[in-house]
């Protein structure tokens, strides 16, 4: 009996412990470690989702199936399984160590993903509050990127169509419409943005969507082989911002052939696209693209320009990162002493990263020799702009031309004022009795002195930006450190020998002055001294009352008027009567504070809705 007892007794423990269930327990865990858990997915970590595993084993099925997976997606047309599908393709991919493999990998990746967010035979409708809403335009956009630029690493430019393996079978891919600048294979390389770290900048313009932000790499023609479109950009490798989208033809059975049309976007055109009945907003980045550009532009040094400006002298120019665009606004930027156009690089991220300014806006920029005469300058810069008007505008009929805005920095304020104003021959008429063209000179003496001083009213700027200008000199432009500054100057010869050969034609008052004296006060720096008369008395002009004039000022101590910005004082930035007078707490760069370049935001957002006949500006708050 106690044998009998003793063996039933070990087959209950026998039964009880196979029928036993595993102990169900809790235990506490971080809030913030719940969240990542929920979120892992091929995506951040080397495996799959939760969503993925729960959906596999409940059904039996094994993640290296793909042809059962896609047979079985076509049969029962469950979109959560085209999600589980394009991360399974994509986390295999990112396993591959073949490229040609996980390009494959990829591109069924993009499409299954494409297919839970569009294809409206599945169900049920997808619903943008599911995590994996996210995830799968996650997926698609990381794996198009890596066929982008597997693509674009063979060196494949300028087709029309192109046949590619995927896991699922072939896919067909067309090109569609496309907003590029230039034509498609003109461009040297196409780079995907995401492969770059800007640094630099504060803030980088981008906008989250759908799609693979690239970076188009294009070498200008050279000048005699220019068209007009081509005439004002840069002698640099130019870069223009674009969006690759992919839209993807209902799936075929496993080893069929898949349809796709390829769009190339251009984000400064166009920011969202439809798809089926949704508006989709378009991945964008507008920063990489150019901060590429400057950081493969050739050295230039703004001292070196300042100082040997006749070796410069052909670098200045007005420059269009794009070719121009009639229905945008020009808005022009004019750097300061000693600096160049890339100075701007932050405040024009800033405008880039506005979906309103960057529909509506183009950037231009002019470079000059700062060591120059402040009126030679400017006559270069309203050349320049005649020059582009005769081009684009002839007839003066294009009302967005004819409301181009200047913005200006410290000394390019003075060459920016003048274009508004007509001498009217007070300049000459202040400084010599005798006229220009009884003058024992040069005709080309004659001309350069006539291009300086005797200018008329550009009618198409209508609004100017002042950022920290010296309208009334600065201290630090005269004494030692002003003397010994223009001393350093190489001035050209044809502009070394006007004031020899003009000097005993001048009124008295002037004519007293020594050679040397000056020929120093119509350096660039000369011109920046509070008593520079011809600077002084411009400073005495009004502005025509149809020109919008916004002073923006910097103020070490305290974002307040008075005071200085460490090199130009208040009194001397202050102007009367302007639309708006904006200080901030900052030095004399104050193009790189933040709050100055709100301030430019706002003028502009407000000049495009003037513009557009609204009486607020749109695009306000920002995204």
């Amino acid at each position: 009996m106690r044998r009998m007892g003793a063996a039933r007794f070990a087959i209950l423990c026998v039964l009880a412990a196979g029928c036993a269930s595993k102990p169900v327990r809790v235990r506490p865990i971080d809030e913030a470690e719940s969240y990542r858990r929920d979120h892992l997915s091929a995506l951040n970590s080397e495996g799959l989702s939760e969503r993925t595993t729960t959906f596999l084993r409940r059904n039996l099925l094994d993640a290296e199936d793909i042809p059962a997976l896609h047979a079985r997606l076509l049969d029962r047309r469950e979109r959560a399984l085209a999600f589980h599908l394009a991360e399974i393709t994509y986390a295999r991919g990112g396993r591959s160590d073949d490229p040609a493999e996980a390009a494959k990998c990829f591109l069924s990746a993009a499409a299954y993903a494409y297919a839970f967010l569009f294809e409206e035979r599945l169900e049920p409708r997808p619903s943008p509050y599911d995590p994996i809403f996210l995830w799968c335009c996650e997926i698609y956009d990381r794996s198009f990127a890596r066929v982008v630029s597997h693509i674009a690493g063979h060196g494949v430019r300028g087709r029309s169509s192109l046949r590619l393996p995927a896991l699922h079978g072939e896919i067909d891919l067309e090109r569609g419409r496309t907003e590029l600048s230039w034509q498609p294979g003109s461009y040297e390389r196409v780079l995907v943005a995401a492969g770059f770290e800007v640094t630099g900048l504060a803030t980088h313009a981008r906008a989250h969507g759908l799609g693979v932000p690239v970076i188009g790499v294009r070498r200008p023609p050279e000048m005699a082989e220019r068209t007009a479109a081509d005439r004002f950009l840069p002698p640099v490798l130019l870069t223009q911002a674009s969006t690759i989208l992919a839209r993807f033809d209902v799936l075929p059975p496993f080893g069929g052939v898949q349809e796709a049309t390829v769009e190339i976007l251009d984000p400064m055109r166009t920011t969202a696209v439809r798809i089926g009945d949704a508006d989709v907003p378009l991945d964008t980045d507008l920063t990489t693209p150019v901060a590429y550009m400057l950081e493969k532009a050739p050295t230039y040094s703004g001292l070196a320009a300042m100082l040997q400006g006749e070796e410069y002298e052909q670098y200045a120019q007005l420059a269009m990162l794009q070719p121009y665009e009639p229905d945008r606004i020009p808005v022009v930027f004019v750097h300061g002493l000693m600096s160049y156009p890339m100075t701007w690089a932050p405040l024009v991220n800033e405008m880039l990263a506005d979906p309103v300014l960057r529909t509506r806006c183009q950037f231009w920029f002019f470079r000059y020799p700062t060591g120059y005469p402040v009126l030679y300058s400017a006559a270069l810069l309203r050349e320049a702009l005649t020059t582009v008007a005769r081009t684009y505008d002839p007839e003066g009929r294009n009302p967005d031309f004819q409301r181009m805005v200047l913005c200006s920095h410290s000394m390019g304020g003075l060459l920016s004022r003048v274009q508004v104003q007509a001498s009217n021959g007070r300049l000459w008429s202040m400084l010599s009795q005798t006229p220009i063209e009884d003058l024992p000179l040069a005709p080309g003496e004659k001309e350069l002195l006539r291009r300086s001083v005797e200018f008329e009213r550009l009618p198409f700027v209508s609004r100017i930006v002042f950022m920290a200008v010296p309208h009334r000199g600065s201290d630090y432009a005269r004494g030692f450190l002003g003397w010994l500054g223009s001393s350093m100057i190489d001035e050209p010869r044809k502009i070394e020998m006007l004031p020899e050969a003009i000097r005993p034609f001048l009124r008295e008052e002037y004519r007293d002055r020594s050679l040397g004296e000056i020929r120093q006060s119509i350096t660039g720096i000369g011109n920046l001294s509070p008593g520079n008369p011809v600077q002084y008395e411009i400073s005495t002009w009004p502005y025509p009352p149809d020109v919008t004039i916004h002073s923006i000022i910097g103020n070490e101590d305290a974002a307040e008027p008075g005071g200085t910005d460490g090199i130009v004082a208040y009194w001397s930035s202050h102007v009367d009567g302007v639309a708006s007078e904006k200080v901030v707490r900052s030095g004399h760069g104050v193009h790189w504070n933040m709050e100055a370049i709100e301030e430019v935001r706002r003028i502009l957002l407000l000049h495009v809705a003037e513009a557009e006949g609204r009486g607020e500006p749109a695009g306000a708050t920002r995204r």
